[in-house]
């Protein structure tokens, strides 16, 4: 039974000629770190107050002024999306909803849709981060 195995090894190595060992350094590739990349990022945002000194306990003490959700992800390695819906007191719409490419000539960037103004100091502001005070109407 050894023989006969021995035998067939021998006749394996005649057929395949033996390959020549790889002495260059293994590359090691991971790419755990860029798996969550492709998923998509969801943000909730709200402004909402509540007054507990109001003299009569049948008002409205609560005081839901907007909220706000968010949706962004990347495309492909060279393009992102974003949506913004905002849903209000008197209003529902969408604040901004664009894709952008980064992989253009020359390091720019190319954005197509509906979004703020980078210029400014509060055009990129969304209501909830403004005035924290205001007179109810």
């Amino acid at each position: 039974m050894v023989d006969e195995i021995a035998a067939l090894r021998a006749a394996a190595r005649a057929i395949v000629p033996e390959q020549p060992q790889d002495t260059s350094p293994e590359q090691h590739v991971i790419r755990s770190r860029s798996l969550n990349r492709l998923n998509s990022e969801i943000s909730v945002t709200g402004d909402a107050r509540l007054n507990a000194r109001r003299p009569c306990p049948q008002q409205d003490n609560v005081d839901l002024r907007e909220f706000a959700f968010g949706f962004q992800s990347a495309l492909d390695p060279y393009s992102n999306a974003k949506i913004f819906f905002s849903f209000g007191e008197d209003h529902v719409g969408v604040e901004e909803a664009y894709a952008y490419w980064t992989g253009v000539p020359g390091g720019l960037r190319l954005d197509i849709g509906r979004f703020r103004q980078q210029a400014g100091e509060l055009n990129r502001w969304h209501l909830d981060p403004g005035a924290m005070k205001r007179c109810p109407g």
